[in-house]
C-alpha cells in the first residue's frame, strides 16, 4: 500500500467485510416473512447478522481470510444492500437500507487518508513481535483498543 496508494481502498472495504465493526441490526418483523423456506411471523424480533452475510461462503470464496485481491468483492463505493457488478459482491459493514449508516462517506474518507499520510510519515511498520491487537467492545460494536506496533520515520 505504501507504494499503491490506490490499494488503500481495497483494504478499507476488505476490512468492512471481514471485520465490519457492527456485528448485526436488531429489527421487528412487521409481517410474516419466508427466507429459504423459513416463516419468521409477524411481531418477532430478529438479528440481522452482518457479520454472517459478510462472511456467507454462496457470496464471498473464502470469506474467513482476508484478501484485499479477492475477485467476488465490490470495491468501488458502496451504493445500496446487495449490490453487485462484475460477479462482485458489495459488503454490509455499514448497515441495510434505510439504516444505512450516515456517516458512511465521512469514515471511509477518513480512514482512506488517514492511512494515505501515516503511510507517508512512517516506513517498515510492523505488529511488535509477540503482540496481537487487542478487540474490546460488546456484541453491539467492536474496536481494536489496542495495537502496539513498530516504525521507522519516512
Amino acid at each position: 500500500m505504501k507504494q499503491d496508494h490506490s490499494l488503500i481502498d481495497q483494504a478499507f472495504t476488505e476490512t468492512m467485510r471481514c471485520e465490519a465493526p457492527v456485528g448485526g441490526e436488531v429489527r421487528l418483523v412487521m409481517r410474516d416473512w419466508e427466507m429459504r423456506g423459513v416463516t419468521v411471523p409477524a411481531g418477532s424480533v430478529v438479528n440481522l447478522s452482518i457479520h454472517g452475510a459478510n462472511h456467507d461462503e454462496r457470496v464471498f470464496s473464502d470469506p474467513a481470510t482476508f484478501d484485499i485481491f479477492r475477485d467476488d468483492l465490490y470495491i468501488g463505493r458502496e451504493m445500496r444492500v446487495g449490490y453487485r457488478e462484475g460477479g462482485r459482491a458489495s459488503h454490509i459493514g455499514f448497515g441495510l437500507g434505510k439504516h444505512f449508516c450516515v456517516g458512511y462517506q465521512l469514515a471511509r474518507t477518513e480512514a482512506v487518508v488517514g492511512t494515505r499520510m501515516i503511510l507517508e510519515a512512517i516506513s517498515d511498520v510492523r505488529i511488535k513481535p509477540g503482540r496481537n491487537p487487542v478487540m474490546g467492545g460488546n456484541a453491539g460494536m467492536r474496536s481494536v483498543t489496542s495495537l502496539d506496533i513498530e516504525f521507522e520515520p519516512a
